[in-house]
């Protein structure tokens, strides 16, 4: 069994109660660097309840806890969970999470969680087979409320949740805690301007409509810096009368432009807050054509969406290759380039990479109704970013990233609206694990037991989850 576990109890666990809130509310204020600052946290694996629908979210919570840092994020807001239920109302995505944040065990590293093993007896270790611990539903169902606000309002959200995409959860969790931790920098800004006595200035009371504004997971106009009138560089927001791409320059080129993270006539201004910083990238779409400027589109992502449609694509590495690979266009008309039409080739690339790297493998192909492509496509523990992926110019960091897997997704059935999800994690330890120990837990709803890493992998997963090394 090896030597006793250390809980964790709370980041400043010898503070009083109200102290440690207040550091840990400050905190989360501070971005990913105050979760830096907190080492590694481990958490023992617990099963979560699913009386009906909600295995989409049991299985994107159990992914996030593979997430180190998220981890570090979560005990952040369990511990500000005082101050953010006085302040329900304002930070509802952030006090369901610090509620399921309760009913978690938190060790002291992520070498104190007891390896699931099924040697050891469920007297000994109760959260393997069937947990009487599991988060309890009535909490996940609170978290898929709110983070479907706008699905679920008034009295919808007495009925039944309905069965919704992993993916499409994801996203709007991660957006809504992102929203609300930009909200809560904000109070904490004019919390601390007040107390130094400052006059706060005329219109400070929007504050807090304007950060939610800029807080969605993408660049408005508002975020936007040039370098002058010339820029028209375009955004995946933008929207011009014709539907065409707009151009870097209104100048007119003699021959296609190699369009870098340098040439690029425009630099980014966005606010971040410690969900971004963990999982947010940027991904840039590059057209270019004879006589014309390069047109580029910046667009951020969370999540990197994988097609496999194609039959030749039989690894990870081969599908994120064919996502960058260039196609040509027919009939592209540049706005202020030359008016006629003509032929351009498009490419994506990365121009940077987030912490924790989200991919979607797209597997539902809709034509009227949805098919299942239960292809098999190889991929490993480790993922190394190829050059090919990058934009010209990105930084050096992450042309040589490493990324290791940490969670996976997996849709079980022939539809999205009637299947069942399920997660991988590994719940790493400093040592190797003893013989029939797995890193490797399977999460089914109530159901925690080990599955050894060679079956993980070949697994036909939904999502895959990796965190950069």
């Amino acid at each position: 069994m090896g030597p006793p576990t250390r809980t964790c109890q709370e980041p400043s666990g010898s503070q009083p109660d109200g102290a440690a809130a207040r550091a840990a509310f400050a905190a989360l204020a501070g971005g990913l660097q105050a979760l830096d600052d907190a080492g590694p946290v481990g958490v023992e694996p617990v099963g979560m309840e699913n009386p009906g629908n909600v295995c989409f979210a049991n299985s994107v919570i159990q992914a996030l806890l593979g997430c180190d840092l998220f981890r570090a994020l979560l005990l952040r807001i369990r511990t500000a969970g005082g101050l953010l239920d006085a302040s329900a109302d304002r930070y509802p995505v952030l006090k369901a999470m610090a509620d399921i944040g309760r009913e978690l065990q938190f060790r002291a590293s992520p070498a104190d969680v007891q390896p699931v093993s099924p040697a050891v007896p469920p007297s000994v270790y109760p959260v393997v087979g069937r947990n009487p611990r599991a988060v309890r539903v009535a909490l996940i169902t609170k978290l898929v409320h709110e983070s479907f606000n706008t699905r679920y309002k008034g009295e919808q959200r007495t009925r039944q949740i309905e069965q919704e995409d992993a993916h499409e959860f994801l996203h709007c969790l991660l957006d809504g805690m992102h929203k609300e931790l930009l909200m809560l920098a904000d109070a904490e800004a004019k919390a601390e301007k007040a107390g130094q006595g400052e006059a706060e200035e005329e219109g400070d009371g929007g504050a807090d409509a304007a950060a939610s504004d800029v807080a969605a997971l993408r660049l408005d106009r508002a975020d936007r810096v040039g370098t002058g009138a010339a820029d028209t560089h375009k955004y995946e927001d933008d929207e011009d009368e014709g539907g065409e791409w707009l151009t870097q320059s209104g100048k007119r080129a003699v021959k296609q432009q190699v369009v870098t993270a340098e040439t690029v006539n425009v630099s980014v201004s966005r606010r971040t807050s410690a969900i971004s910083e963990l999982f947010e990238g940027m991904q840039a779409t590059s057209i270019a054509s004879r006589g014309n400027p390069p047109s580029v589109t910046m667009h951020p992502f969370l999540v990197v969406e994988i097609p496999l449609y194609d039959a030749s694509i039989d690894t990870l590495e081969a599908a994120i290759t064919s996502v960058m690979a260039t196609e040509t266009i027919s009939g592209y008309r540049p706005a202020g380039g030359t008016g006629t039409a003509c032929e351009a080739s498009k490419s994506e690339r990365f121009q940077s990479l987030p912490e924790v790297l989200v991919l979607h493998m797209m597997r539902f192909q809709f034509s009227g109704s949805s098919e299942k492509l239960n292809k098999v496509v190889r991929y490993g523990t480790r993922l190394r970013v190829k050059a090919g992926w990058m934009m010209a110019g990105s930084s050096s960091r992450d042309r040589r990233a490493e990324y290791e897997l940490v969670a996976t997704i997996s849709h079980h059935g022939q539809s999205i609206a009637r299947g069942h999800f399920t997660a991988n994690v590994r719940h790493r330890s400093d040592d190797p694990p003893a013989a029939g120990d797995s890193e490797w837990v399977n999460l089914n709803d109530e159901l925690v037991r080990p599955i050894r890493e060679d079956r993980v992998l070949h697994d036909v997963p939904y999502m895959l989850f990796y965190r950069r090394l």
